[in-house]
């Protein structure tokens, strides 16, 4: 994805997430479920939405007004793609990438350096929204007739992601997920479901294999 696409929408995308804030809290949950511990790193950390209420002190992204806003909010935001992360090796126990992995031109090289800035036996947390759930056949509806994100997105499916972290030197540790209402239905908040794989937003643990 271009950075000027992000570039154009940084507040739009942020106020989203404020205006839904059931499915937000729903999201952080998942994301917090999975005990997340020590020094990580957001991936795509974008307005640092996510990165403040985790308290993920360091993120990266292409797009100056989405890091502008994360800077704002107290991150420590790096201009930056995660196909070459501005990292040493071994600096980070964890690394999230949130709704971030559809946007990448070279998924697979994005974990090999994902985990090249991991500790022995850290953490990758990779959220998605499964093109076969009833929330990614919606947003692939509208990236379908043009909309500024998602007619950017390449939504995976849960295997297809599975493979690409084995790939990568992964070994798989936990699972959870939420938003298991229809679009556009009530966005009250949700518990997370342990070890489910089935909801509109999923989250995949795996650990670095030493």
């Amino acid at each position: 994805m271009t950075n000027s696409a992000f570039d154009s929408i940084a507040e739009r995308y942020d106020e989203w997430y404020v205006s839904h804030r059931g499915i937000l809290r729903s999201e952080l949950r998942v994301i917090a479920s999975l005990n997340l511990v020590g020094e990580g790193l957001e991936i795509g950390v974008g307005t640092g939405i996510f990165s403040f209420n985790l308290g993920i002190e360091t993120g990266i992204d292409p797009s100056m007004p989405m890091l502008a806003l994360a800077k704002g909010r107290g991150i420590d935001a790096v201009r930056g793609v995660v196909e070459n992360l501005p990292f040493a090796d071994r600096s980070f126990d964890f690394v999230l990438l949130t709704t971030t992995l559809c946007f990448l031109d070279n998924p697979s090289e994005a974990l090999t350096e994902a985990g090249r800035v991991l500790r022995d036996g850290g953490s990758i947390v990779i959220c998605i929204i499964p093109r076969d759930s009833p929330w990614g056949r919606t947003y692939m509806e509208k990236g379908s007739v043009g909309h500024p994100i998602y007619r950017h997105a390449r939504l995976f499916t849960v295997p297809e992601v599975l493979a690409l972290l084995g790939e990568g030197g992964f070994e798989l540790k936990a699972a959870c997920s939420t938003l298991h209402s229809a679009p556009g239905s009530d966005e009250a908040e949700e518990a997370p479901l342990p070890g489910d794989l089935e909801g509109g937003f999923v989250c995949i643990k795996a650990l670095k294999k030493g």
